[in-house]
């Protein structure tokens, strides 16, 4: 395990900073805490991207040099406004290793492996976990996994006004019996199958928010240009007012936390104050206590806020008969950051600033005798908050009392219900966290920007539901948008990004319709012909009618990882249905090519090709009769109602009823000619 590195994973009743403290510190100012600190992605069990310069960061005090070591190599790096960085020369497939830094401290992650690091975001549907698809599914993958090389790190949903420096995350969890119910399907699928052809590490980084859209996570600057281009002048006022107005807020809260006296470091111990020297002393008048959990945080227990303080715990201790007048020992486990206790009255014990690494110190006191009665006592213990989050980190068995010579078994628990009062506290400077995660950027700021120093290979991204029902009209500009934008802030070049294109959803269409989900699906189709090393995947075959969220994630990723292992990987394989390439008019029937048909088209049980629609001029489709003619040609026939037929639609509805597939079976992708027009010859081919 890590030595001295600050958890970034989810809190426990053993965790040094609470999860919110943590993030919250981390976000403004990581300089805060002494010491190094690393950032969450940076921790246990981490997977570095093979064969490529990498970025190993953090944050430090401002006179540390820091040296990195790892996989036989060793870096320096001078530390600049509080911040360090070094990049690893590039590392083959293996481990595990340890990475080392030192400076001040001496922090060692351990178990890195360098493999292939994926970035898998989106919504519902990328982040919907093992445990929720159907019974046998998750039965049978949850019995079967045991391969720790496969790895996976899901990003705390956080969203936040600016860009944060670091996320919170459920630290690295390996592909094993015991943590996969929790992995998001899709991305475990996807990663699997690499794992199966690649034979090296895999590292998975989910970073998922349910129901959001696109323009959530996009860049500010990207959104605010594309806005202009698709906004009229009126509705940009309406979304600039707004954004203003959250602005205003969150000045007023930054201006009142000045006021009261920002800090940039530990919060010093004053000392106990006049007023609250009575505390000290048995009492029944309770009344402006609150009764809290032991053990627990300082930051959860008082006023749900995010506090640096002195904080009082009380409980009355029932002594039996047999002890009146004996020695007991105290233990309140570890409490953070220092202490305070007295045993009716009379102080028992203190552990300061002068004990080093006091916050992680157990606390072991001696009560003597002559303070204890058979009967109600009182014990009190005024905790001083130094920084971060604060309180008992112990576990609950290690908060007792009882008589020196005897077991811990005959002892007395003292975890559960105490009382809980603030001396003072300072507040932390304020971030803006957004209610809504559908705000303006607001989930690129709190879950993206963080990744910028990190080196992955690409993204596989599951997102347009959303968009679907709001604006999908807005799509095709707004996902290459968020492409292009991700590229340029992450500093990674043009990374490979895999696009899961909507499945089938709603009624099954009956008759030819209009469909938002088939005009996000198009955008999606576009954005691989328009983009640079960019790939949708087809899955109109894989939905539920009655569930957006269709069981079927095996396919998902597994369609991704064909297209990874022969685009990025440049394996030899069918990767794609068929796809649209070229139409050709003659008279009245229409004959269409098709890219990626791997050993010829065909449709599931040979059933007549069904899923083409046919329109005149005045764009009122009708079913068309169509059949396969070739190894990659459909021939369509359309009907005799439809005068001067003109524009051809497949599957272009929220369910279509469609069953074209290439023989490797996978399913031909949606597509409509309505914007092509027809050259001399009568050929139109789709841009590439």
């Amino acid at each position: 395990m890590s030595k001295n590195v600050l958890p970034y994973t989810e809190p426990t009743n053993t965790s040094r900073i609470s999860l919110f403290s943590l993030v919250l510190v981390l976000l403004v100012c990581p300089a805060l805490f002494a010491g190094i600190r690393l950032p969450s992605l940076i921790s246990d069990g981490l997977v570095l991207q093979q064969k490529t310069e990498v970025r190993v960061w953090g944050w430090a005090d401002t006179e540390e040099t820091i040296t990195v070591s790892v996989a036989g190599q060793k870096h320096q790096a001078e530390v600049k406004d509080s911040t360090w960085e070094i990049t690893l020369h590039p590392v083959d497939a293996g481990g595990p290793h340890d990475l080392t830094i030192y400076g001040g401290d001496t922090l060692t992650v351990a178990d890195v492996y360098f493999g292939e690091v994926w970035l898998c975001s989106g919504q519902s549907n990328m982040g919907m976990r093992i445990k929720n698809l159907k019974e046998e599914d998750q039965e049978t993958e949850i019995a079967q996994a045991n391969d720790s090389l496969l790895r996976m790190i899901t990003v705390k949903q956080t969203s936040l006004h600016e860009p944060a420096l670091d996320f919170v995350t459920s630290g690295w969890k390996l592909s094993v019996s015991d943590t996969i119910e929790k992995f998001s399907a899709a991305a475990y699928f996807f990663g699997k199958k690499l794992r199966k052809e690649l034979g090296v590490p895999v590292g998975l980084i989910v970073s998922a928010w349910p129901g959001t859209q696109a323009e959530a996570w996009i860049p500010d600057e990207a959104l605010n240009s594309w806005e202009k281009s698709v906004y009229s002048t009126d509705e940009l006022k309406k979304i600039n007012s707004e954004k203003s107005a959250r602005r205003i807020r969150f000045r007023t809260q930054l201006e009142a936390w000045e006021k009261a006296g920002k800090h940039s470091g530990p919060f010093n111990d004053p000392g106990i104050p006049d007023s609250c020297r009575k505390w000290i002393f048995p009492s029944d008048d309770l009344s402006s206590w609150k009764e809290k959990q032991v053990p627990g945080v300082v930051d959860t227990m008082v006023e749900n806020i995010e506090i640096d303080a002195g904080v009082w715990f009380r409980r009355t201790v029932d002594i039996p008969g047999e002890w009146n007048g004996r020695d007991l020992t105290l233990s309140l486990g570890r409490v953070d950051d220092f202490d305070t206790t007295w045993f009716n009255g009379e102080k028992i014990g203190y552990t300061g600033k002068e004990t080093e690494n006091a916050w992680k110190t157990p606390r072991v006191y001696k009560i003597p005798g002559k303070l204890v009665k058979q009967g109600s006592n009182s014990l009190v213990v005024r905790v001083w908050d130094h920084f971060g989050g604060g309180g008992f980190y112990s576990t609950p068995d290690s908060i007792w009392i009882g008589p020196e010579e005897q077991s811990r078994q005959a002892s007395i628990p003292l975890a559960g219900t105490w009382h809980v009062q603030i001396e003072q506290y300072r507040p932390r400077k304020p971030i803006e966290r957004i209610d809504d995660p559908d705000f303006h950027s607001s989930l690129y700021n709190g879950m993206i920007a963080p990744l910028k120093p990190f080196t992955f290979t690409g993204v596989i991204w599951y997102q347009g539901e959303a968009n679907a029902k709001r604006n999908p009209e807005h799509y095709e500009t707004l996902l290459p948008t968020l492409i292009s934008s991700w590229r340029s802030e992450l500093d990674n070049g043009t990374f490979p990004f895999y696009v899961v294109q909507l499945v089938n959803y709603r009624e099954i269409a009956l008759q030819p319709m209009e469909s938002s989900w088939a005009l996000v699906r198009e955008a999606q189709d576009k954005v691989s012909r328009s983009l640079k090393n960019v790939f949708t995947t087809t899955n109109i075959d894989i939905g539920e009618a009655d569930d957006i969220h269709p069981k079927n994630k095996m396919d998902i990723g597994h369609r991704l990882a064909l297209a990874a292992l022969a685009q990025t990987y440049e394996k030899k394989l069918v990767y794609s249905g068929p796809v649209f390439r070229s139409i050709q008019k003659k008279r009245s029937t229409f004959r269409i090519r098709f890219d990626h048909v791997g050993s010829g088209l065909t449709t599931r049980g040979d059933e007549p090709v069904s899923g083409f629609a046919v329109a005149g001029p005045d764009g009122d489709f009708a079913w068309a009769a169509a059949k396969i003619v070739g190894k990659n040609i459909v021939e369509i026939e359309p009907p005799e109602s439809i005068d001067n037929p003109t524009f051809i639609r497949y599957a272009w509805a929220d369910n279509p009823s469609c069953n074209l597939f290439n023989k490797e079976g996978l399913p031909a992708r949606p597509f409509r000619t309505d914007r092509l027009s027809f050259g001399e010859a009568g050929v139109h081919t789709a841009r590439k």
